[in-house]
């Protein structure tokens, strides 16, 4: 559940995304409040929902939005561009893409995904290296750049390796969204059920 593709559907779903209008609305609404009451002198005024109502929606799209912030920030462009290997295909990418992903990982990050990638992907025979169906990886260790070789129909096993490297990447940001959705799902919660218990107390008093 802790990883980037679970956060980009929630921060790219309807649910999410429609609530950042509310940030707007709920000043304007309280503003138009206000102005009724104030020209009115009191005698009439439009109640629309309770302030605390209207607190709880706004600061859940606050919410909302403060963690689709992060995750348009800090979410790997691998991850945000791609859901599959196959859409990677689809943008006519090469291993030149997957190498720029790579340039931006530190020291440590580069060396563990290097690692990675010779434990589970084969590497070309020397006699092989210059064949058209040879592709290099070039993954830079501090200072030290290393090449690794694959033939071109081990790809999609090196993308799935990159992928799920970065899908794990960057966890203090990963933690920040999960913070402001459980913020935000627990104050729509709460207003959800609280407006229900209402609507309920009300037709139990009509019965």
């Amino acid at each position: 559940m802790n990883s980037w593709s679970t956060i980009k559907e929630l921060s790219t779903g309807k649910l999410i995304t429609s609530t950042s209008i509310w940030i707007f609305l709920v000043p304007a609404i309280t503003k138009m409040g206000n102005v009724t009451e104030e020209y009115m002198n009191s005698v009439f005024s439009i109640s629309i929902v309770s302030s605390f109502s209207l607190l709880c929606l706004y600061f859940s799209a606050i919410a909302f939005f403060l963690s689709s912030m992060i995750y348009i920030s800090m979410c790997p462009l691998i991850i945000k561009k791609f859901n599959s290997y196959s859409d990677f295909c689809k943008e006519g990418l090469s291993i030149n893409f997957l190498n720029k992903t790579i340039l931006k990982l530190n020291h440590k990050e580069s060396e563990i995904l290097f690692n990675k990638i010779k434990f589970n992907v084969i590497k070309a025979s020397t006699s092989d290296i210059d064949s058209p169906n040879v592709d290099t990886m070039t993954i830079s260790i501090g200072k030290e750049p290393k090449n690794y070789s694959f033939k071109s129909s081990d790809m999609p096993d090196v993308f799935w390796q990159v992928y799920d490297y970065h899908e794990s990447s960057r966890v203090c940001g990963q933690s920040l969204c999960w913070v402001f959705f459980v913020i935000g799902f627990l104050l729509l919660g709460y207003l959800l059920i609280s407006n229900l218990i209402i609507v309920i107390f009300e037709f139990c008093s009509y019965l």
